[in-house]
């Protein structure tokens, strides 16, 4: 409701991207979600649509999602773990392992590109080395998200999962924040690590809520635009159909290509488990899965 939703207010007025924690913890998704052998069982037979290997921002393909996934992976862990990769604070302009550029502060700090799935076993779409095949849930956690799995990067993406499994609906509520609007788009991404979402930004405000997993995620205001190399709306449809994708590739730059991308300002975190990420409209991002992941995002 929205008085319980006020002490997020003036945050949400200022247009300024925070972390919520707290607000997660009556959650039954947290540790539901995160028991991979639960979801396995509740839900292995049903079909969805899983995107496989590379998807970089140059690639417009009608078929093509926004959100892609990336080479290498980060080693597999359970969705209950910490992250597979090392994160060290830096300053502006430093470059740490697996994490560049600078923190940021914690607590106080689109369009649905995905409509219907087919039942079998298919090819859905492929781009070079990019695919998405429609597979059994429990398929995708035996080749993409348990111990020991093969099968490289896999991504559930932008997926309206909810409208497929209603009962999963009972395990989160809709967060406070998003009486501030009219919500339009409950959405999941499941992967393994190693999946990137290219700096790209919506049109809806959003709260993107970590369930398992952790996520890198790098926030550019509207106002750093001029530095992000934005692409034209692309005619023939796919990734730049929608004018909202950089053309750089954030954590590699070419900056021979891209020299003014230097000059971008940015903030960073890590989201863990139990929080909840507040971006709002027009702000860039860019999201990296430090480990096998599960979130939710509300779009509103």
């Amino acid at each position: 409701d929205i008085g319980a939703a006020e002490p997020y207010r003036a945050r949400f007025r200022d247009n300024s991207p925070f972390v919520l924690q707290g607000a997660m913890h009556d959650w039954r998704a947290l540790e539901r979600w995160a028991d991979l052998e639960w979801l396995r069982a509740e839900f292995g037979d049903r079909i969805v649509p899983v995107e496989i290997g590379r998807l970089g921002p140059s690639i417009h393909t009608a078929d093509a999602g926004l959100h892609g996934t990336g080479n290498p992976p980060a080693p597999r862990i359970r969705l209950a773990g910490s992250p597979s990769t090392s994160v060290t604070p830096a300053s502006d302009g430093d470059a740490p392992p697996g994490v560049s550029g600078n923190q940021s502060e914690r607590g106080a700090s689109g369009s649905q590109s995905k409509t219907g799935i087919s039942v079998g076993h298919s090819e859905r779409g492929t781009c070079g080395a990019w695919s998405e095949r429609l597979l059994p849930l429990s398929e995708m956690i035996d080749s993409f998200l348990a111990d020991g799995a093969v099968g490289g990067v896999g991504y559930l993406a932008q997926h309206p999962l909810f409208e497929q499994l209603h009962s999963l609906c009972a395990d989160f509520s809709v967060p406070r924040i998003c009486s501030f609007g009219k919500l339009q788009h409950i959405n999941v991404w499941l992967g393994s690590g190693g999946t990137i979402t290219p700096l790209h930004f919506d049109s809806y405000d959003n709260v993107l809520a970590q369930v398992a997993g952790y996520k890198y995620i790098r926030l550019y205001a509207a106002d750093q635009t001029p530095y992000l190399y934005q692409q034209q709306v692309h005619a023939g449809g796919g990734l730049a159909a929608q004018g909202n994708l950089s053309a750089v590739e954030v954590e590699s730059p070419d900056l021979e290509a891209h020299p003014l991308f230097a000059q971008a300002v940015y903030t960073e975190t890590v989201l863990a488990p139990g929080e909840m990420l507040f971006i709002p409209a027009k702000c860039w991002h860019y999201v990296r899965s430090l480990s096998t992941s599960f979130s939710v995002s509300f779009w509103f």
